[in-house]
């Protein structure tokens, strides 16, 4: 009889209000505790991607470095790189510039008009009607 009334007891006190509230209680913690910790896996993963998203341009960036450096170590590479950014040239050689043929042909109609007097302007002018 005292084995019953002590399990009566203990289920008098595993169903009381407080205990539930208890459990209720903890429960809603632990939740919030998952909660938080998703949160924080998803911020670190978008960290991780952006982390990862730089790490790519910068060895891309390191790469054409490299590129630039073995290709300034020769006298070649050098030369080409000096020519362009200075426009300079070696003694004894020349510039050539190429004209494109409609152009030349504008450029020149302009000089040979500004040749012209006021005189022959105003007679060229009139001799249209």
């Amino acid at each position: 009889m005292q084995n019953f009334q002590d399990k009566r007891a203990r289920r008098k006190l595993l169903y009381s209000h407080a205990t539930i509230l208890l459990i209720v209680l903890v429960l809603i913690w632990l939740a919030h505790a998952v909660w938080g910790i998703s949160q924080k896996r998803s911020i670190a993963l978008q960290g991780r991607e952006a982390a990862e998203s730089e790490l790519n341009v910068l060895r891309n960036r390191k790469q054409v470095l490299e590129d630039d450096i073995a290709r300034l170590s020769s006298p070649d590479g050098k030369e080409v790189e000096i020519r362009s950014k200075f426009q300079v040239a070696k003694p004894g050689e020349e510039v050539i510039i190429i004209i494109d043929e409609g152009v030349y042909s504008e450029a020149t109609s302009s000089a040979v008009k500004a040749d012209k007097s006021f005189w022959d302007v105003i007679e060229e002018f009139l001799s249209r009607f």
